[in-house]
């Protein structure tokens, strides 16, 4: 009975060891896991900080022109993309239309 006993709490520990170092190893993967996690964040937040000064710039850009400068940009852009511009304004159209129906109650 004694050997059956010390087979049993051989059993016990080996199961006890490898429990530990699963444990262990989900720990590695974790910390890895949250490692990763903060270098995609960071470069996240360093995208984020570029489009959101680049924004800032195209802002401030547009508040210093004049009208008649934001018609040239925008004829010059339908010169350079026509069907891009074609796309663009008829959804316009297509929204503005809609918009006056509502408002007239059709």
């Amino acid at each position: 009975m004694s050997n059956e006993n010390q087979n049993a709490g051989a059993a016990e520990q080996s199961a006890g060891e490898q429990a530990a170092k699963a444990c262990h190893k989900a720990e590695e993967l974790a910390a890895e896991a949250v490692r990763i996690a903060k270098l995609e964040l960071e470069k996240a937040e360093k995208f984020y900080a570029d489009v959101r000064r680049k924004a800032a710039e195209k802002i401030a850009e547009v508040r210093e022109k004049k009208v008649g400068d934001l018609v040239d940009c925008t004829l010059d852009a339908v010169k350079k993309y026509p069907g891009s511009s074609l796309i663009v304004s008829v959804a316009l159209g297509f929204c503005a239309g809609r918009w006056i129906q509502k408002l007239l109650g059709r």
